[in-house]
């Protein structure tokens, strides 16, 4: 999944070699599909104009957005399956990362992508990122990313993050971990890298003297498979193996939003608009989740709230009737109330839909959709017997 804050288009591709973009407002499909016939293991979109993106193949393939036609022929290099895309912000370099250990910078041109520069790392490559100036490249050789300036790539290895300099692509540091790197991210202005872990915790760390020390750990109970930062607060949206999505405050180390689970399947990616106003997930169960965030509320909320997978027993996010002045409270076993009353009982499989923050679910079909309460004709209390009349 492909996620472009300017336009909020998604970019999707499937295990049957279908590439899609998506309207994240409606939900609806734009355009026809592009048909590869080749599983697809990693997206990038360049200039709005091509999509890139690599299969089990060991191949990169470059396709016209608008045409749906391919552009060039396969580009190969790697031995192994490539693992992630990170592209310049001047659009003139690609980077690609393989699990056969190497990583390679490619100039971009107008006639063909050609070989620049080959890193060799001591293990296979699954995630780079490259820092938001991109001076500096990241690797924990587990996926791949690039700043948004370009100068620094970053590469996750095993247990290693290792990070480059793009100037002339020197290793600045090697940030070890007693675990396998899964997933990771950076602030915008690089002071921070987070790296979730396959033991379960959240590794912190922040930018002294140009090198990173270690912050903080933080421990959940399940492997962290997702990470994203939001471009202008302290806070970090985490993605789960457990299926649910959460946000916790870096600096107070605190969860400030969540848990929350839609997604029937672990989290595999994490976007964040531009505006902080919304986190789009895409998850193994092949949906992508849209959920509504408050970034200043969630940073002057300093309660941890309830443990994974229980009903949360403050509903924020239901539109309420005129009726309530009150905001409702939830018990363990799914009765809305307010002012303790109780006003309504939701089945369980609709529980996480209605008063979760999710504002779309792309299928629209799938489990755990998109779900709003129709207040309208809701009597309750003495006045029960009023929906006759509604229903007359």
């Amino acid at each position: 999944m492909i996620f472009q804050p300017e336009s909020n288009i998604l970019f999707t591709g499937t295990s049957i070699g279908t590439i899609e973009s998506w309207d994240s407002y409606s939900g609806h499909v734009i355009g026809s599909p592009i048909k590869t016939w080749v599983p697809i293991s990693v997206l990038a979109v360049l200039a709005g104009k091509h999509v890139l993106y690599a299969s089990s193949f060991k191949e990169i393939m470059v396709w016209d957005i608008i045409s749906g036609q391919q552009v060039f022929q396969p580009i190969y290099y790697h031995k192994g399956a490539i693992t992630g895309f990170a592209i310049t912000t001047d659009k003139q370099h690609l980077i690609s990362s393989s699990r056969d250990a190497s990583v390679v910078i490619w100039n971009i041109t107008e006639t063909f992508p050609s070989l620049k520069h080959v890193i060799t790392c001591p293990d296979g490559v699954e995630a780079i990122c490259l820092s938001p100036n991109n001076h500096y490249l990241s690797i924990p050789i587990s996926s791949t990313s690039l700043s948004t300036t370009g100068q620094f790539l970053h590469i996750a290895a095993g247990q290693m993050l290792c990070i480059w300099q793009t100037k002339n692509w020197n290793k600045l540091q090697t940030i070890g971990h007693n675990s396998e790197v899964v997933s990771f991210a950076l602030s915008k202005d690089e002071s921070t890298v987070i790296c979730g872990l396959h033991d379960k915790t959240l590794s912190i760390w922040v930018q002294e003297d140009s090198c990173y020390t270690k912050a903080a750990t933080r421990s959940y109970n399940a492997p962290i498979t997702a990470l994203a930062h939001f471009p202008s607060v302290p806070l970090i949206a985490i993605g789960l193996w457990n299926f649910s999505i959460e946000v916790c405050n870096i600096e107070t180390e605190q969860r400030v939003w969540g848990p929350f689970v839609c997604h029937t399947s672990p989290i595999t990616s994490i976007s964040i608009f531009s505006n902080c106003s919304r986190v789009v997930t895409g998850g193994s169960d092949g949906t992508i989740r849209i959920w509504e965030t408050n970034p200043e509320a969630m940073l002057s909320d300093t309660k941890i709230n309830t443990k994974h997978n229980q009903f949360p027993p403050k509903v924020q996010f239901l539109q309420y009737p005129s009726t309530f002045n009150l905001g409702f409270s939830t018990t363990a076993d799914g009765w809305l109330t307010n002012q303790n009353q109780l006003i309504l009982w939701i089945p369980p499989w609709y529980r996480q839909s209605v008063i979760s923050p999710q504002v779309q679910c792309i299928p629209s079909s799938a489990e755990n959709q998109t779900l709003k309460l129709d207040w309208s004709n809701f009597v309750y209390g003495t006045h029960w017997f009023q929906i006759v009349d509604c229903v007359l």
